[in-house]
């Protein structure tokens, strides 16, 4: 099981990396125009809107004061615990990490108060309870589970961190701790062993790493509706990661007014078929449009007819190893008095410039309901990005693009009409193009560029952030190397 460790906001996804949440967004105005430029110089639609405000630039409060200092002398090693240390370190390298933690152990037992070596043998714990973690299948009745290793490579490093005798040896450890509690989402304890360590021992990689719990922080106070505390948050992040200032500021600017890409579910198990009648499961099936192929995968909308008054319109990926559900994205009903909806084809097309394999499939739908002889139509433009998973793909994202509402007297033979209580008779306008909102979905190597198109307004979101944010991305933004990160 692949386990997205440091998923989420990617603030800049040349660092690391937040769930639920908008993606770095600048919108233009309506005029917007273009200057004159080399020919090889990328411009963005967006190059000329009103720029972000910028974040506090006061550092961010560490609190230090109340962490224990401590100077002492680290303990020296015999030859023989030398020996076995370097051998625990080169199996941990090439990931053999069963010998590592045997050698580790031999040498604990060699030094038992050393606890650079308890330190050490706890991290290879860590380490092998991902790797663990990857390997396993948790839909599996038998599936093994992993997290007693983690909770033990826990226990030794808090141990070996109350045992430290020097602050660097304590500020080591106490980012291991923080790693393990980020692991486990929890932030407020991952924020604590990364500021401890911060205090003993100031490292460009812990900041980093305390920052990234912030995104995260930011992004579920968004969630919720905390827009105070997911300011707050965010300026933090570029306070503690100066590199990442900018794009927290855009960030900034996008959740006050701009685009909301949401991330949808965790990618889940799904039911993997030869043909098309055996995902439609008997039910009347037919492909709206054709399938889109991109780099050995494939995409395609069909419309399931339960052969009454509804349908459902699904989302299908193609692989070699199957066809799949993907993702809903509505339904339809009809010839009812009381309620109608519709989902209109989807246009599905491959992010050439994307990092990885990704396309993105943009429909409109909508609804009506009648309300004594009034009826009520909303229609909204929904995109959807989705790459390949496991064997199928996964819909990793979701956009609602705007929505329009209409209301008028009387536009179908409601109940009321048919008791003659209505004096006019027709059809609502759930059909009619006036109705449903009109935007342009494109991507560059750089950005994706969002358009209303009945006033031109413009919206832009850097390609890699839009991409990877959020806390279910593509598995090609989790995992570098043994770094949990979303950096490509």
């Amino acid at each position: 099981m692949r386990h997205l460790l440091l998923a989420s906001l990617c603030l800049s996804c040349g660092g690391a990396s937040s769930p639920s949440t908008r993606a770095p967004v600048t919108e233009s105005p309506p005029t917007a125009e273009s200057a004159s430029t080399d020919e090889d110089e990328y411009v963005s639609p967006c190059a000329y809107a009103e720029p972000a405000e910028p974040s506090d630039p006061e550092p961010f409060d560490m609190r230090c004061e109340s962490v224990e200092r401590r100077q002492g002398t680290e303990p020296e090693r015999s030859a023989a615990v030398g020996r076995l240390l370097r051998t625990a370190r080169t199996a941990q390298r090439e990931e053999r990490f069963d010998e590592a933690i045997a050698a580790f152990e031999r040498a604990k037992r060699a030094a038992p108060n050393d606890a650079g070596v308890l330190g050490e043998l706890g991290w290879a714990r860590f380490r092998a309870g991902l790797a663990c973690d990857e390997a396993t299948d948790e839909y599996e009745e038998d599936a093994e589970d992993c997290s007693p290793m983690v909770t033990q490579a826990e226990n030794e490093l808090t141990e070996a961190a109350a045992a430290a005798v020097t602050d660097e040896r304590r500020g080591m450890l106490h980012y291991n701790l923080g790693r393990i509690a980020l692991h486990r989402w929890q932030f407020d304890e991952a924020k604590e062993a990364f500021r401890v360590s911060e205090c003993l021992r100031p490292n460009e990689t812990v900041r980093k790493a305390l920052a990234d719990v912030w995104a995260l922080e930011a992004s579920r106070a968004w969630e919720s509706a905390e827009g105070a505390t997911a300011v707050d948050a965010l300026q933090i992040v570029g306070q503690l990661d100066a590199s990442r200032r900018e794009a927290a500021d855009r960030a900034l600017a996008a959740w006050r007014g701009g685009l909301d890409l949401r991330r949808v579910a965790p990618p889940r198990q799904v039911e993997l078929v030869e043909t098309l009648d055996e995902v439609c499961e008997g039910e009347s099936c037919e492909l709206v449009g054709d399938w889109v192929e991109h780099e050995g995968w494939a995409l395609a909308h069909v419309r399931i007819d339960d052969g009454a008054v509804s349908a459902r319109h699904v989302l299908v990926a193609r692989t070699a190893r199957g066809l799949a559900v993907v993702e809903e994205l509505g339904s339809e009903l009809f010839d009812d008095r009381s309620g109608n909806a519709y989902v209109r084809e989807a246009f599905i097309e491959p992010v050439e410039d994307a990092p990885f394999s990704v396309m993105s499939a943009t429909f409109s739908w909508g609804t009506a309901s009648a309300e004594g002889c009034n009826w009520l139509t909303e229609a909204w433009v929904t995109m959807i990005l989705c790459s390949p998973h496991e064997g199928t793909a996964h819909c990793f994202a979701s956009m609602r693009l705007g929505a329009e509402v209409f209301e008028s007297d009387s536009m179908l033979p409601t109940v009321q009409e048919s008791l003659g209580r209505c004096p006019e008779f027709s059809t609502p306008p759930i059909h009619d193009v006036d109705v449903t909102p009109s935007f342009s979905v494109s991507f560059t190597p750089e950005e994706m560029v969002v358009e209303r198109e009945h006033d031109g307004r413009t919206w832009c979101s850097p390609l890699r952030e839009a991409l990877c944010a959020g806390e279910h991305p593509p598995a090609a933004c989790s995992l570098d190397g043994d770094t949990p990160t979303t950096a490509l």
